[in-house]
């Protein structure tokens, strides 16, 4: 029997084949000897016009370059696959636009047509041949929208060949362990205006504004070539585009070039490049989602929005409503993993462009309820008291980002209660004009759609007129105050609570101005009427018994003052809690009522256990926690440690300066406290250095005219003064004088204060009479309006006398100072250190006049009280036992002399070191009073 050889080929063979009996397997045997190297298949994309390049590290096997849409992915994969073609080490360049499969198999077909290795399964071939060829290959996968794409479809990872693919989704099935991940970025500030300093260099006059146009488009590379091509098409300059931009109203597609005009072989305009992108995020499960989320998404912070506002109940239900199925917050959290896997939100981050596209998308009734919603999102989660907040900045953020574009889908028939809740916050976070500015904004269009008498307008000029006159315009806050109190009785009645709550931010306002009986009068009407409608535990009873305890303690009347506070704090306790924000704010109160009282060491300790419950509850930097750091410096330093509050207003500067920046009005308050208690301790030069540096950062960003200005000149030519330089003080001082006239008015407490200083000024230039006529002039104004014994004339009388002693009018000064004496101890009490004092200037004078024997029946019981209330070593009841030990001597009464010395040794010792040239001093005097007995 014969058997027939059979000839056959099992499994898949490539190239030429011979046949000898049975061959099983793979097996690769190379391309045609006819194939020209290198091969290239596919167009690859010109490079961009002044392309920049931004290196990206490709490594062997595969590497993604992922990112949202206009970034640059494919110019970079471009540029790569360029380099890869003039290689003469790399055989084979394929670039593959990978929108479809059909667009795959293709190219894969003709790369093995060009390699001639083409069968009926080109695919299969392609991929196998580039798995055992020994020759460097590079494979380049261009915009990979879905995934699944490329299932059974990757090039084999091998020691020879490279893939790179370029898209914007961001899947696991994509981020594989064995690949590199390339997240390509917006261009750097410094790449954005090199790329617009290249494109404009033809065109210099247009380039003004270029930095502005980089940063309002994103650096978006996209953006950027588009905008370019449309402003050289219009000769628009870089600002002028800008102003077109921020034009909400118009659409980002009138901002571009037209279709046959786009640059650098662009597919698309910029306002539909993300398109695509959407819809296929909303494609995903949970299908319908991910859209209405991005809409909601385009109308806040581009730079973070918590999970917590696009997952919350307002949020939910929108997507509810939109989709037409229930919707939770774990379907809402899918929904924005969909967009994440696009690349159209990266955690929390939207590009402004993304959400400028998404916004000119939504219809008119669609834009109003997705700002609603979002605006309903921001205040379900605002908390009740803004303490230790973690989500409060970024709230904050997110809530600028819905006003600056929605506005007006916030107002009508109302206002969304956001508006209010934001405005008062921008406030007490000490943003004042920022507040004043947001509620000019809401009236600007308030009025005119919902009429002047409307009640969230009334509420609306209430805040702003607050904040107007926290920013500096004291007088005009009073004036428009008085017209809303008319417009609130008329329109609301007068137990209205937008009413109540006027009359006592009126009250604050006459307060600051310095009319005390004028506010004290009005918050005790208001807490009648509301103890009548509120009831006395009300939180507004309790705010206006704090406003009356501070009128009190702005007249001095301390002892009312902290009875009031006392009984407060502990009514707040009761009601509030210890914990609560505004009984924390009393024992701030409380405690400044303390070092008012010259209690200063009960004040530090109050400051002290305050500010750790504060840190504990509201932390460390929340406004009122840095308000109590400020309080306990300069408690410490009346305290007598100087170089303490020092160290705290540096450290408090450092803080500002960080969390507002150094120019924010509450960092340029507590740089002048750090200028003061620098002078205090003798740094006079660092001192004036700082208080320049002040005085010129208030004039470029307060301005001229705001208080905080007025008040910083005030304090640099006082300490010109201090620093031995009264004529420049005086010139200074008499220049603000005129300003504050026509900013403030003649008869402003800071205008008053600032002649008080002049006359100082005068006084140490050698000029008695001149500073004697300020003086009086001061004086009777003062007394005119707040009152001869009001604690503001009473200090511009003691000066007035000290100016008269000073000018030798011996006489007339005793006099003042025997009045002055009585009118301080019915006002403040004998033992306030101001009584005390005046008690003991009253005694010099009269030693200067030669009433030794006078002089010495006011120092002997002054000296008695002083031992009692501020103790020996204080400082005046040194001075006190001094001019006591001299006027012995000048009797005759050398004994008793030296037994005022001593105890004052004595005294002194106990703090001094012996070595000190106050103990050295005292020694030799008792020493020569000995020898002179």
């Amino acid at each position: 029997m014969s058997v027939q050889a059979r000839s056959s080929i099992s499994g898949t063979v490539h190239g030429s084949a011979t046949q000898i009996g049975h061959v099983r397997g793979d097996v690769h045997l190379g391309t045609s000897p006819g194939v020209s190297w290198p091969v290239h298949v596919g167009v690859v994309p010109r490079q961009a016009d002044c392309y920049q390049d931004r290196p990206a590290p490709v490594s062997p096997g595969l590497t993604l370059f992922r990112g949202m849409g206009g970034v640059g992915k494919t110019q970079t994969a471009a540029h790569l696959a360029r380099a890869a073609r003039q290689d003469p080490g790399v055989d084979l360049v394929v670039w593959i636009t990978a929108t479809s499969r059909e667009a795959v198999v293709a190219a894969y077909a003709e790369a093995a047509e060009r390699l001639q290795i083409a069968t009926s399964d080109a695919d299969t071939v392609i991929l196998s041949w580039l798995q055992t060829t020994p020759r460097r290959w590079l494979i380049v996968l261009d915009d990979v929208a879905d995934p699944s794409v490329l299932r059974d479809l990757w090039p084999p990872l091998t020691d020879t060949g490279q893939t790179v693919v370029t898209t914007r989704r961001t899947d696991s099935a994509l981020a594989r362990t064995d690949s590199a991940l390339v997240d390509i970025k917006v261009f750097t500030p410094e790449q954005s205006q090199a790329y617009l300093d290249a494109k404009l260099a033809a065109h210099p006059e247009l380039s003004g504004g270029s930095a502005e146009l980089a940063a309002v488009l994103g650096h978006l590379p996209l953006a950027l070539a588009q905008a370019v091509a449309y402003l050289v098409d219009r000769d628009l300059t870089c600002a002028a585009y800008v102003t077109r931009f921020r034009d909400q109203r118009r659409k980002l597609s009138v901002l571009v070039p037209e279709p046959s005009a786009l640059p650098d072989d662009h597919q698309a305009t910029i306002d539909v490049t993300w398109s695509l992108s959407i819809e296929l995020a909303n494609s995903l499960t949970p299908a319908g989602l991910a859209k209405p989320l991005l809409q909601i998404a385009s109308l806040l912070d581009p730079n973070g929005i918590p999970v917590e506002v696009l997952t919350s109940p307002p949020v939910t239900a929108r997507l509810a409503e939109v989709s037409g199925h229930e919707v939770d917050a774990e379907a809402a959290a899918d929904a924005l993993h969909c967009l994440q896997r696009l690349s159209l939100i990266e955690s929390g981050t939207v590009h402004a462009l993304v959400q400028r596209a998404t916004r000119d998308d939504l219809p008119a009734e669609d834009l109003r309820a997705t700002a609603q919603t979002a605006a309903d999102s921001l205040h379900a989660l605002w908390p009740a008291h803004e303490g230790n907040a973690p989500l409060l900045p970024s709230l904050r953020a997110n809530a600028s980002a819905v006003t600056a574009v929605a506005l007006p889908e916030l107002v009508g028939p109302d206002c969304h209660p956001l508006l209010f809740v934001y405005g008062e916050h921008l406030g007490m976070a000490g943003l004042v004009t920022e507040a004043r500015l947001h509620y000019e904004r809401l009236l600007d269009l308030a009025i005119p759609r919902l009429g002047s008498d409307n009640y969230y307008v009334l509420a609306a000029r209430v805040n702003m007129t607050t904040w107007q006159g926290e920013a500096g315009d004291v007088a005009g806050s009073l004036e428009e105050f008085g017209r809303l109190l008319d417009d609130c009785l008329r329109v609301l009645g007068a137990d209205d609570a937008v009413t109540l709550v006027l009359r006592n931010k009126r009250a604050i306002r006459r307060l600051v101005s310095g009319d005390i009986d004028g506010a004290t009068k009005d918050l005790e009407d208001l807490l009648v009427v509301q103890t009548r409608i509120l009831g006395e535990d009300a939180h507004e009873t309790l705010v206006s018994r704090s406003n009356l305890a501070q009128c009190r303690m702005q007249a001095l009347d301390l002892a009312a003052a902290r009875c009031e506070y006392e009984q407060l704090l502990s009514d707040q306790i009761a009601v509030l809690g210890k914990d609560h924000p505004e009984t924390l704010v009393i024992r701030n109160n409380l405690a400044t009522c303390k070092s008012q009282a010259m209690d200063v060491s009960g004040a530090v300790a109050d400051y002290e256990a305050l500010l750790a419950d504060e840190t504990r509850i509201l932390g460390a930097e929340h406004p009122n926690t840095l308000v109590t750091r400020h309080n306990l410096a300069d408690a410490r330093g009346y305290a007598g440690s100087v170089q303490a509050a020092v160290r705290g207003f540096e450290e408090l500067v450092e803080v500002r300066s960080r969390i507002i920046g150094p120019v924010h009005p509450y960092t340029l308050l507590t740089r002048g406290r750090l200028a003061y208690w620098r002078a205090e301790t003798g740094d006079l030069e660092e001192a004036m250095e700082e208080q320049q540096l002040l005085v010129r950062d208030c004039l470029k960003v307060l301005g001229p005219r705001h208080p905080i200005t007025l008040s910083s000149r005030n304090d640099l030519a006082s300490l010109r003064r201090t620093a031995g330089d009264p004529l420049s003080s005086a010139r200074e001082l008499e220049e603000l004088v005129t300003d504050q006239r026509a900013v403030l008015g003649a008869e402003h407490p800071d205008t008053l204060t600032t002649r008080h200083n002049l006359a100082m000024s005068l006084l140490s230039a050698g000029d008695p009479a001149g500073a004697i006529r300020e003086f009086e002039q001061v004086t009777e104004q003062e007394s005119r309006l707040l009152g001869a014994r009001h604690p503001e004339t009473l200090t511009t009388r003691i000066n007035l006398a000290h100016a008269r002693a000073h000018a030798g009018d011996l006489k007339r000064a005793t006099i003042e100072f025997t009045t002055l004496v009585g009118d301080h101890a019915d006002v403040l009490g004998a033992d306030h250190l101001r009584t005390l004092g005046v008690r003991l200037s009253l005694a010099k004078v009269l030693g200067a006049a030669g009433q030794f024997a006078k002089a010495i029946r006011v120092c002997e019981p002054l000296l008695r009280d002083q031992d009692r209330v501020l103790g020996p070593e204080q400082n005046n009841t040194v001075e006190t036992r001094q001019l006591l030990a001299d006027l012995r001597y000048q009797t005759g009464d050398v004994e008793g002399a030296i037994d005022e010395l001593e105890q004052l040794l004595a005294a002194l010792s106990r703090r001094l070191m012996p070595t000190h040239d106050q103990i050295t001093k005292l020694k030799r005097d008792i020493a020569f009073l000995r020898r002179s007995t």
